[in-house]
């Protein structure tokens, strides 16, 4: 199983791209360690769900985890990956990045460990290059920043388990009342 993670890891790197690079990869796979270890669920399936996630992303951004799923499902079996999972793995990236349908603990996993990627440092760069006004138009720090608390906001109500409510709380007091607020006190725009 060792040289089929390493094979795994190895085809998502070219498709890695921008901000959604190793180090994003690194926190959610860190993430869905930590959930697996609480919650349970097959963790081959959810790394597996973890590492291919966003290799649609290149491709094309709105569209991403129907394409990754495309391409894990074309994949996956060249490297022998267990048939009986492969479609679990599927499911998984096809939900990642929708909010509601996950139906079983990896989905969940999955969709949870991606969501916590944006409490940390890195995801609240992250939110922040990802904030656009209408039609692509340049926004300033003040609508980043609201941006950003409205997106924190979303997410962490759209956890599906209770360790990752648990473990996003840590992060939603250090950011929503420390970091965004001081961010907020100093640009002087109005709430």
């Amino acid at each position: 199983m060792d040289q089929m993670k390493k094979k795994i890891v190895a085809f998502a790197v070219p498709y890695m791209e921008g901000h959604h690079d190793a180090g994003h990869y690194y926190r959610v796979e860190s993430f869905g360690r930590q959930l697996w270890q609480r919650e349970g669920g097959d963790w081959i399936v959810i790394f597996t769900a973890l590492r291919l996630h966003d290799i649609g992303r290149k491709i094309n951004v709105r569209k991403h985890p129907k394409i990754g799923a495309d391409i894990a499902r074309g994949f996956l079996p060249q490297i022998g990956f267990p048939a009986d999972k492969l479609e679990a793995v599927v499911r998984s990236i096809l939900l990642h990045d929708k909010h509601g349908g996950q139906r079983t603990i990896e989905e969940k996993i999955v969709y949870d460990a991606d969501r916590l990627d944006c409490f940390t440092y890195s995801g609240l760069i992250r939110c922040f290059l990802e904030a656009r006004g209408k039609r692509g138009v340049e926004v300033t720090l003040p609508e980043r920043v609201q941006c950003a608390e409205k997106y924190l906001k979303l997410a962490y109500k759209s956890f599906n388990t209770k360790t990752a409510q648990e473990i996003a709380s840590e992060y939603k007091r250090e950011f929503m009342f420390g970091f965004l607020s001081r961010i907020k006190g100093e640009q002087r725009f109005p709430v």
